[in-house]
């Protein structure tokens, strides 16, 4: 479980040192630690051992001590701040309920409940069992503050702090931005005088000052260096500046040249761009010999903005990023968003040649970025630096968001074709590795005691994992040898739960996992007996919703048609699409070319019937099947044929499939199939009888490419006055799109010419329109 090490500091002043340092003693013998911070009207503090602030000052220099303090002792993981005139029956108990909270709740804030406050309780709060609210606004007579909200607040209250008061409210706010509980636990009560110095119109003015800046939009910084790269600048720039465009956010852009031979040429191409209105461009020039730690510290160190993004020479931005940053983010203001290096990657490059420039591509918050020290300066050439930053970041209770199944975010990057500098960063990074791993100690960065620590509470956490049994159950629905899948998913890197789940199963339960029906009362059963609950099957199925094992025998009526893709991202997904396919006992046809099956077939022995065919559509860039060659394969076996993309996947038995004419909406995940979201655009699917096929004009769409699914709707449309719609059985993971505008207007003028269609008719809204149960023909 999570475990608390605070660090406790005690405010004093005029008329409380004598109780102070009782508290002082009180404390240390039950934690080892505790400051005293005095703002004694003498000259002196009355005891050698403790801070002396002077005797004007109040609670805000007290603050910025303690804070102080906390900082240059990163063994804690916790501030408890107490004033010295609140009293407390009980010491002990007031630790051991902080403990206790701290180990159940992911709380920013924590206070016990105060009797008498002077400025709260709260008005808005949610009720636990146990005596806990969750609450919007404490206050600052005894309350614990964790790390990550310390260390990322600490510049943003010195900056913005002009009254001295108002700090429980910036914390507060804080807090709560960062997706942290700000916890009041009525377990424990605190006696304080009822008289009070807090002067609360300051307080609100302060408030006031401080909920601006947290109220003002998220300012994005893009970090870049550049040494000699200025060709991939001048390539990249152009279109980043769109993306930045569309973002329409405040953005501000700061590039480092650092020591390039050429002193003028990057500041001549920044000139000459086209820079949008929400673009702030800032460049630094530093004559300093080469060194990848340096310069990105120096970058970064320059950037202003609420998020930091470390983006390369080479990287595009993409679309999306940065309205996928903005809201992270602005969700929780504790974040690191970042790719993960894994086997799977390694895969990716080798056998796919997926360029990993994007893996550098790291956003963070400017106040955990801080925290950490940010890059460090200490490594060589080339590689490490960005392992290095993630690798210190996670070690802190922050919001880590990988985006490794997230393909849209990748984005391209100009490839690395000088194979001099590969092999130079090759040995480089083998260097940096050695400097990251085995002298991580004499660096400093992170005290040794809080990555042990970190670690500690991270291997710890005894809750349900969640994404484990998501994990379960999708491998189960991907084949119909159950006893296989359980045995692979627990040795497949297992964690705590697998790896317990695993132990019991040999251990004690010992089931048949071909003779299980019901996984969910198993699963229930399971998880039961190891944590000691008593969960219902009822809440484990409605939690998970785990999809049905579908075992169909051999398919006779009917078949499946596809042609599959030679893309890369694509030659990941179709095989988990086809397995799927054979285990609702479809028969599948694929319609190829000639050297599109000499490339595909010895890698899909799942395609019982290849069907060659060059007579490609030539409408878009990419030549690709016509549909018309696809519903064909009806005619000329005279049977119903389900019609869908390759990188579809099936989840339905024979009764469902059994449903023609019909079409087939797609749910989109980016993971987990029970986290899946239904798709408000595209058909992929289509199961329609040789009879209707026979109706369907000639044309030039082809599968793949934009707006084939709309033309052969819209010919349904004409002739089948009412349709089925099937939208809870295909799946489909999320990857970057294949065409673009430009395509679309290709479909969108080609019905124009053909049909007499307006260019500008919404075909979205004529798609969304439908509903998802029965597609009725437009009156």
């Amino acid at each position: 479980m999570p475990t608390i090490n605070p660090f406790t500091v005690i405010f004093t002043w005029n008329d409380y040192d004598e109780y102070a340092f009782e508290l002082q003693q009180n404390i240390i013998s039950i934690t080892g630690q505790c400051c005293v911070v005095s703002s004694h009207s003498g000259s002196e503090v009355a005891h050698k051992d403790w801070y002396y602030i002077g005797d004007d000052a109040y609670y805000t220099k007290q603050w910025n001590m303690a804070l102080h303090l906390f900082r240059n002792n990163r063994i804690y993981n916790t501030l408890v701040q107490i004033q010295a005139d609140a009293k407390c029956d009980d010491w002990i108990w007031f630790y051991e309920c902080l403990e206790k909270s701290y180990a159940r709740f992911n709380w920013g804030i924590y206070s016990p409940y105060i009797d008498w406050s002077g400025h709260y309780p709260p008005t808005e709060f949610i009720e636990y069992h146990g005596g806990y609210r969750s609450i919007k606004r404490t206050d600052c007579t005894v309350w614990a503050i964790n790390e990550a909200i310390l260390l990322q607040g600490v510049d943003s209250f010195d900056i913005n702090n002009k009254y001295g008061w108002g700090i429980d409210k910036f914390y507060n706010d804080l807090s709560i931005k960062s997706g942290r509980e700000i916890i009041l636990d009525y377990n424990i009560t605190i006696n304080h005088p009822k008289n009070s110095n807090y002067d609360h119109n300051l307080a609100i003015e302060q408030s006031k000052i401080t909920e601006s800046e947290f109220n003002k939009p998220l300012k994005i910084s893009l970090c870049t260096t550049c040494c000699n790269r200025i060709e991939d600048l001048r390539y990249t720039l152009p279109h980043n500046m769109k993306f930045i465009e569309l973002y329409n956010k405040p953005v501000e852009w700061v590039i480092v040249d650092y020591n390039s031979t050429n002193k003028t040429e990057i500041k001549l191409a920044l000139d000459e761009i086209k820079k949008p209105s929400n673009l702030d461009l800032k460049l630094i020039r530093s004559n300093e010999k080469w060194n990848i730690g340096r310069a990105k510290k120096l970058v970064h160190d320059s950037a202003t903005g609420d998020v930091l993004i470390n983006i390369d020479s080479d990287n595009f931005l993409g679309a999306s990023y940065l309205d996928m940053i903005h809201q992270e983010i602005s969700t929780n203001r504790l974040s690191i968003i970042y790719f993960s290096w894994t086997e799977e990657f390694r895969r990716y490059r080798d056998e796919y040649g997926l360029d990993l420039g994007f893996m550098g591509k790291i956003a963070i918050s400017k106040g955990i970025y801080k925290a950490i020290g940010g890059y460090t300066t200490d490594l060589i050439g080339y590689g490490g630096d960005d392992t290095d930053l993630i690798n210190r970041a996670i070690l802190l209770p922050i919001n880590k968001v990988i985006l490794n199944d997230k393909l849209k975010y990748w984005c391209k990057t100009i490839p690395t074709i000088d194979i001099d500098t590969i092999e130079l960063n090759m040995v480089e990074n083998h260097v940096n590795h050695d400097i990251i791993t085995n002298k991580a100690e004499e660096r400093k960065l992170l005290p040794e005691s809080i990555r042990h620590k970190s670690i500690e509470i991270r291997t710890c956490d005894e809750s349900l994992d969640d994404e484990c049994i998501h994990e379960l159950y999708d491998n189960i629905y991907k084949t119909n040898n159950i006893n296989i899948t359980i045995l692979k998913w627990g040795q497949n890197k297992g964690n705590k739960l697998k790896n317990t789940i695993i132990t019991k199963l040999a251990d004690i339960i010992r089931p048949k996992f071909n003779d299980i029906l019901d996984i969910s009362t198993w699963l229930t059963q399971i998880l039961n007996e190891i944590f000691n609950t008593s969960l219902s099957v009822e809440h484990v199925h409605n939690k998970y919703k785990p999809l049905e094992i579908i075992t169909n025998q051999p398919i006779d009526e009917f078949v499946i048609v596809t042609s599959l893709s030679t893309y890369s991202t694509h030659l990941l997904t179709q095989p988990i699409s086809l397995q799927t396919w054979k285990n609702s006992g479809l028969t599948i046809y694929s319609i190829n070319t000639k050297d599109e099956i000499e490339f595909l077939q010895n890698d899909y022995p799942e395609i019982d019937h290849w069907i060659e065919c060059d007579d490609v559509s030539k409408l878009f860039a990419v030549p690709s099947q016509k549909i018309n060659n696809l519903l064909n394969v009806s005619l000329d076996i005279n049977k119903p044929i389900i019609l869908i993309n390759s990188d579809i996947e099936i989840n339905a038995s024979k009764e469902i499939l059994n449903s023609f004419p019909s079409i087939g909406i797609r749910k989109n995940y980016s993971k987990y199939k029970s986290m899946s979201e239904i798709e408000n655009e595209g058909i992929d699917i289509y199961l329609l009888t040789p009879e209707i096929i026979s109706n369907i004009p000639q044309s030039d769409f082809a599968i793949g490419r934009p707006f084939w699914d709309y033309w052969l709707l819209y010919h349904l449309e004409q002739m089948i006055p009412e349709i089925n719609i099937l939208n809870n059985s295909f799946y489909h993971k999320k990857h970057p799109v294949q065409w673009n505008k430009s395509e679309c207007d290709i479909g969108f003028y080609y019905m124009r010419d053909q049909y007499n269609i307006p260019v500008d008719f919404n075909w979205i809204k004529w798609r969304r329109s439908k509903g998802y149960t029965k597609w009725r023909k437009s009156i």
